[in-house]
């Protein structure tokens, strides 16, 4: 998918690349950790409160067994809470994926990718290899999160119907891929205000793996898809 437009991004995410030190770590550190803290009151606050609502209107279904338009009215919101839960679950595990911290990189990028596929309906082709050796947190964090960043970005943006992800080691680094099959932009307009929200998202992909001596390209051309590369050292070393 690379071509003479496509490089201009790769460019300008390499701009970015070997600024990003201890600091932005730091920044990102602390970030992680606000998620995690909303991530566990979403999980433990709100969810307990939405499996209480269910229950009393499971009880109030049991005492109504003549009553079908209160009936209908308690099924009707008992569906709502469920959705309610389901989105809530989605948003916790956005900000902070639990399975990442208790079963570790691949189970989590696994149950994430098998989400987004059965949520939007999209041919999804993985490759996700076992890292040879364990890995820091840092470095499965920052993995998971590329990951994620650039499946939004396929999601809000792309209008994809596949997308491929691959997450390979070698030479003492990760290597990952996520490709899509969709309209594709024109990278030198990422440049200028047009699309915020994409461009946003491209940055933190990039300062992620400049934290951690890394780096992220991204090539693309209008109606010929986009390609997210990031390659990262596993030996635990920031960029000084």
């Amino acid at each position: 998918m690379a071509n003479k437009t496509s490089t201009t991004q790769s460019d300008l995410d390499k701009r970015g690349s070997g600024r990003i030190t201890e600091p932005a770590k730091y920044l990102i550190d602390v970030l992680e950790a606000d998620r995690a803290k909303i991530a566990r009151e979403i999980h433990d606050e709100a969810g307990q409160l939405l499996i209480s609502a269910v229950f009393r209107l499971d009880q109030a279904l049991a005492v109504l067994p003549g009553a079908f338009v209160a009936r209908e009215l308690i099924q009707e919101a008992r569906q709502m809470l469920d959705e309610c839960g389901d989105e809530l679950r989605r948003v916790a595990f956005n900000l902070r994926p639990r399975m990442l911290d208790d079963l570790g990189l691949l189970p989590a990028l696994r149950s994430y990718l098998k989400q987004y596929a059965k949520l939007n309906d999209v041919e999804l082709e993985s490759d996700l290899e076992e890292p040879p050796k364990k890995l820091d947190h840092a470095t499965e964090l920052a993995i998971f999160r590329i990951i994620q960043e650039a499946i939004a970005n396929v999601r809000k943006h792309a209008r994809a119907t596949r997308v491929r992800v691959r997450l390979g080691f070698t030479s003492g680094e990760a290597q990952l891929e996520v490709s899509d099959n969709g309209v594709g932009f024109d990278p030198s307009a990422i440049s200028s205000d047009s699309r915020p929200r994409l461009k946003m998202g491209l940055a933190g992909m990039r300062e992620r793996a400049a934290a951690l001596g890394g780096e992220v390209q991204v090539t693309s051309r209008p109606l010929g898809g986009t390609a997210v590369h990031a390659r990262l050292p596993i030996d635990g070393r920031y960029k000084a």
